[in-house]
């Protein structure tokens, strides 16, 4: 394993051809049986295979011997039969246990153990677990006494396979002596797991209340398990705590917590690697026993069951190794897991010159000094950076954290300088565009001033215009008096009411005359009405060679037809002429009416020959255009106003936009998981800045005017109400601009002006940053400049215990790479064991220097040597490197301080 724990299928739950119970793998033999499961596991990415059996690994052995001889088997490519040696195979003894579940049905319990020590568990267990028979008879696991215990069940004369068959299914065990037998060698219990099913029919979860007492018997097999096997979400959450108050209370209920598994259980080839629902077992670890054991040291983050691989990264966002060419170094390629790296060795090891090399060639401005050192340089010319997706590829983004970053930017900068830095980071370009708003926002506020002042000229125009011609009032009670004038006035013996009866009887007669007209045409056209207008009837057939045979009805018909239609028209002729007629005659009727009407007659012809009201009348039509004329300049004036008022209103809200525009920016600013931080922006009033300002434009001669000066407000609305207290002050005049100056000038500074600076308070756990230790500040740096971007590149970070408290590496920094590793690639060069054990790093990288107590390969300057947490990779040989004469478990244990204790802290955890 180049890279470490990877996510990979495991398949921990597969029957074997011939396997004891329910065999439905049909008439195949068993080397076409290991042909279609490695064909298939292939197909499936499968990593481990935990071959099932029925108080048997005879089928397990088989299997693993076709594994070992795969090379002689023509059915498979070369590349396939090295990628069929590379699947771990590991044994599954399923067994019966008692107590039953209310279904009738013995609990199904599981014994994975390592495939190392299979003489051991043949010796220590298989011959150790018994089962006493209603005669005192005992038998133990070996195939000889399950024979015998088949036979003791049928007493006659079967061959040997059908009496072990007969044994196993009638085998009943009891949980504790499986337990009890296990415990009986170091060897069994450092090497063998117990998984328990918890389904309801032949699980944990069904055991029938008929058992005494049922939950207490629950408990206990539990407790003497070490995980489960279930694909169900409620009991993997249940079973590491995440459905239970805390994990503690699994823990004091269980004894630990308890890592959930799950297997396709194949009982035929169809069902080989497809579990229900697609839910399949993902393990992130090597693939050994080792590597299954760590579930239990991480059993919320190193097991997954589901239809996808988890914690998926984007390609261009992974590291996948760096190939180096360079005589000093005896390793040529370091393989990179796409999580957590951790890179650890003794002092002038290798380790920072190695992620310094990394950042010099992806991100050189990250480098301490903005400079490689010369030996840095050096080796960074011999390096390549190859991606996930198999690219070199020198310009995508790294986040690089050099040896003393944190400390740097705690130490040197204040918390605002570093708020900045990381709103620049995630946006270059944030400042430039906070200012381009600004200053688009003050263009926009200088414009709109100029319309609004501009408008206030146009107003005073318009009143003078308006003064100039009259009195609004005045003109108003003129018309009204001419209109008395008119009424008083004798014309003829006629009033100004029957003048205006006259005027409205002589429209009704021009509209009903109009209407009389176009109703006769009407009429004309319907007299004029033909059946042309509305149909026109052809034969269809007269081109029909057969026409001469329908000729005499079809033409009969089509006449019939034209005579229906002519009566229908003239009948339509009739009825629409009688409708219209009795219009006609109402409205001729109308205009006879007025036409006769003797008042109308009288008053028609006296107007005719008098012009002596015509003079009142013109006198009248002029005042009424004078009235006219105010009144448009009025609603010209109201509109210029309201444009105004909203001028003036869009004016003041740009302003509330250039004075909050700086708190804008920490909107950047997106902390996107962790509610325990928080960015608080502080708006400071530039009292300084006002001040001039009020003594620059206000005569300062009043006590009132000094007042204002000296005024201080704590946020953008309190200013604002000051702005319209002082506008108002100079409008009553209590208060005067100097000499120079005007409104106009005064209102635009004011208003295109910034009046408040923004600095910045970090909150974490609801302590502040100001009152932090220096460790813990420098946390907060660190999960600032991570937390408050969405870059999903890999992070690189030399030795950051150095910059931090203890507590705050093991509760804090340990649990925050943990989290964060599951969603960007993080490199981490470390001398602290908790960083690396606790923080369950997936790829180790020890680093070594040559010495005459430290030798490499060649006596090369520098080696790497690359493994798992879990790897027991090493050689015993005399020849061997350092590196290669340990595990990687030994090198972080003699390496780190406090190696030891780590993984012991580690493994007690969940009390394993």
């Amino acid at each position: 394993m180049y890279r470490g724990s990877e996510w990979g299928r495991w398949d921990l739950h597969v029957h074997t051809k011939g396997t004891a119970k329910n065999d439905q793998f049909g008439n195949i033999t068993f080397d076409e049986y290991c042909e279609n499961l490695f064909t298939k596991a292939l197909e499936k990415g499968i990593k481990v295979i935990g071959i099932t059996d029925y108080f048997s690994i005879e089928n397990f052995e088989k299997v693993k011997i076709f594994q070992e001889h795969i090379n002689k088997h023509p059915s498979f490519t070369e590349s396939q039969k090295d990628a069929v040696s590379k699947i771990f195979l590991i044994p599954n003894i399923e067994l019966r246990i008692t107590p039953t579940t209310s279904k009738s049905k013995l609990v199904n319990i599981h014994i994975i153990f390592n495939p190392e020590i299979i003489e051991d568990f043949k010796s220590g267990f298989m011959t150790k677990v018994e089962m006493t028979t209603d005669t005192q008879q005992k038998f133990n696991l070996t195939r000889h006494d399950v024979t015998s215990l088949g036979r003791h069940h049928d007493s006659k004369a079967i061959d040997n396979d059908t009496a072990y068959k007969i044994g196993l299914r009638e085998l009943v065990i009891n949980h504790t002596d499986i337990i009890d037998a296990i415990n009986s060698r170091k060897i069994l219990s450092d090497n063998c797991l117990i998984f328990v099913s918890n389904n309801s029919t032949d699980g944990v979860s069904g055991v029938g209340k008929h058992e005494v007492p049922p939950r207490e018997l629950m408990n206990t097999i539990y407790r003497t398990s070490n995980g489960i096997f279930s694909p169900k979400l409620s009991d993997i959450e249940y079973f590491i705590g995440k459905r239970a108050d805390d994990k503690e209370e699994i823990i004091k209920k269980y004894g630990s917590l308890k890592p959930c598994i799950h297997g396709s259980d194949a009982h035929c080839l169809e069902e080989l690697f497809d579990p229900d629902l697609n839910r399949y077992c993902w393990i992130k670890a090597e693939p050994t026993f080792e590597g299954l054991k760590q579930i239990l040291h991480e059993p919320e983050t190193r097991v997954y069951i589901g239809s996808n691989r988890p914690e998926p990264k984007l390609d261009y966002e992974v590291i996948d190794r760096i190939e180096i060419n360079n005589e000093n170094i005896g390793t040529n390629v370091l393989y990179l897991n796409p999580n957590l790296n951790a890179i650890i060795g003794g002092r002038s090891s290798g380790k920072s010159t190695l992620v310094q090399c990394i950042a010099n060639k992806v991100a050189p401005s990250s480098l301490k000094n903005g400079e490689p050192e010369i030996h840095v340089q050096e080796i960074s010319d011999c390096i390549k950076i190859i991606w996930q997706d198999n690219k070199e590829d020198d310009t995508r983004s790294i986040d690089y954290f050099y040896q003393g970053h944190m400390f740097h930017k705690t130490h040197e900068e204040g918390i605002e300088s570093i708020v900045k830095d990381i709103l620049f980071q995630l946006n270059p370009k944030v400042y430039e565009d906070s200012d381009k708003n600004i200053a688009g926002l003050r263009q926009k506020n200088a414009s709109q001033l100029s319309s609004y002042f501009s408008n206030q000229r146009l107003i005073n125009q318009k009143l003078e215009q308006s003064s100039s011609i009259g009195n609004k009032i005045d003109i108003s009670q003129q018309i009204d008096r001419l209109d008395q004038s008119i009424n008083e006035s004798s014309i003829g013996s006629y009033t100004q009411h029957e003048l205006e009866e006259h005027s409205q009887k002589q429209a009704a007669l021009k509209k009903l005359e109009y209407s009389l007209s176009t109703l006769k045409s009407t009429i004309e056209d319907i007299s004029n009405l033909s059946v042309e207008n509305v149909l026109e009837i052809s034969n269809p057939f007269l081109d029909n060679p057969f026409y001469q045979y329908i000729k005499d009805t079809t033409e009969e018909k089509l006449n019939n037809i034209e005579t229906f239609v002519e009566s229908q028209v003239e009948e339509l002729k009739q009825v629409a002429k009688l409708a219209l007629n009795t219009t006609k005659d109402y409205y001729e009727k109308q205009i006879s009416l007025i036409d006769t009407d003797s008042k109308f007659i009288q008053i028609e012809q006296y107007l005719k020959a008098t012009e002596s009201i015509k003079p009142l009348i013109v006198q009248k039509t002029k005042e009424n255009e004078k009235l006219e004329v105010i009144m448009q300049l009025e609603d010209e004036i109201n509109e210029i106003r309201n444009e105004s008022s909203v001028i003036l209103t869009k004016t003041h809200d740009n302003w509330r936009l250039i004075n909050k525009e700086p708190l804008l920016l920490t909107k950047e600013i997106k902390v996107l998981e962790d509610n325990s931080l928080e960015i608080s922006p502080i708006p400071k009033f530039q009292g300084e800045k006002f001040n001039a300002f009020i003594v620059k434009y206000i005569n300062q001669q009043p006590e009132k005017a000094q007042n204002y000066a000296n005024l201080q407000f704590s946020d953008v609305e309190a200013l604002f109400l000051g702005f319209i207290d002082i506008s108002e002050a100079l409008e009553k005049g209590s208060i005067k601009l100097k000499s120079g100056f005007t409104e106009e000038s005064f209102h635009s500074e004011f208003l295109t002006t910034t009046w408040f600076k923004l600095s910045y308070d970090v909150l974490y756990e609801g302590d502040s940053y100001i009152e932090m230790s220096q460790g813990k500040k420098a946390f907060v740096v660190l999960k600032l400049s991570l937390e408050c971007s969405e870059r999903k590149c890999p992070i690189i970070i030399d030795q950051p215990e150095d910059d931090l408290d203890n507590r705050a590496i093991y509760t804090e920094l340990v649990t925050y790479i943990k989290e964060k590793k599951s969603k960007r690639q993080i490199i981490l060069v470390t001398h602290n064991a908790n960083v690396v054990v606790n923080a369950d790093s997936e790829q180790i990288i020890v680093a070594n220097q040559h010495g005459s107590k430290t030798p490499n390969n060649g006596s090369k300057k520098f080696e790497y040597k690359l493994g798992s947490i879990e790897s027991n990779v090493k050689f015993d040989s005399e020849h061997a490197s350092i590196l290669e004469s340990k595990t990687i478990k030994e090198h972080i244990c003699e390496i780190l301080e406090g190696g030891n204790t780590a993984f012991k802290l580690r493994e007690q955890k969940y009390n394993f």
